[in-house]
């Protein structure tokens, strides 16, 4: 296993290289010598293996969560990652980001929603600082009205996380409910601001429906068209796409987010 086999190459090279270093003396200077500097020096010696003990107490404490995340055993790593949080009232950031995109792969949504009301209810930044997985379950599982909920609660917090997601999050389960000139304000809201052009291209798709019906939202979204077409070629959309499939949920709107591409380029 490739923990187990760093923990004791780490173990052997940091033990080799300290003994090399402090009994050096002892073959230049003698046991006389090495015993002064032994003497002068023995705190080093102590606070290197204090931090040794604390290394390998941390890995041993942590040997199953490294195993089963190594070993890809999902099941098992989300039972105990589950344990470390509900049972243990483990806040540690590794841990819940763990268990989020285990319940991804997993495609556990009532998992996702369950740590979102925990920590909705022990402690808020951490639904604000995941904000995009926790808002899975929400954009996949057909619930607009809660959707809208909770998106609209996200925005109005400061430490929210991925505020244009959240945001656009926000419109889509707008227009899924039909209301349409709501979803339409918090689009071209994101229109003027979003840097991020992937989210662009989101909302341009959505509001190209509308446009025709609205003049000034229509105008702009022509401009913006203008704009990026002039200078988002194919390859240049490739690698934007792929370094924005860091972003979870980027990966959960594959295939909207190829529907607007192929409008995209069609279109110019």
């Amino acid at each position: 296993m490739k923990f187990k086999i760093i923990f004791i190459i780490f173990n052997i090279v940091i033990i080799s290289s300290f003994l090399f270093i402090f009994l050096s003396p002892l073959f230049v200077m003698g046991p006389a010598g090495f015993l002064y500097l032994l003497q002068q020096n023995y705190v080093i010696a102590v606070v290197f293996f204090v931090f040794l003990a604390g290394f390998n107490l941390f890995f041993f404490k942590n040997w199953r969560y490294y195993s089963y995340l190594e070993n890809e055993d999902w099941n098992s790593l989300i039972t105990y990652l589950e344990d470390s949080i509900y049972r243990r009232r483990s806040t540690r950031v590794g841990f819940i980001r763990t268990l989020l995109n285990a319940y991804v792969v997993t495609s556990n949504m009532a998992g996702i929603s369950r740590l979102e009301k925990h920590f909705s209810e022990r402690k808020p930044s951490v639904v604000e600082r995941f904000s995009l997985q926790f808002g899975i379950p929400y954009l996949l599982g057909n619930q607009p009205q809660a959707g809208e909920a909770f998106f609209a609660s996200l925005l109005n917090q400061p430490g929210t996380h991925h505020r244009e997601w959240m945001r656009w999050n926000l419109a889509f389960s707008l227009l899924q409910q039909n209301k349409i000139e709501p979803a339409k304000r918090e689009l071209v809201a994101l229109l003027d601001h979003s840097g991020d052009f992937v989210l662009t291209l989101l909302v341009l798709y959505l509001l190209e429906p509308y446009s025709q019906k609205d003049r000034e939202t229509g105008e702009k979204v022509s401009r913006a068209l203008v704009a990026y077409r002039g200078k988002i070629t194919k390859p240049r959309w490739e690698a934007l796409f792929e370094d924005a499939k860091k972003n979870i949920e980027v990966l959960m709107l594959t295939q909207i987010i190829g529907d607007a591409s192929k409008w995209f380029f069609q279109e110019a």
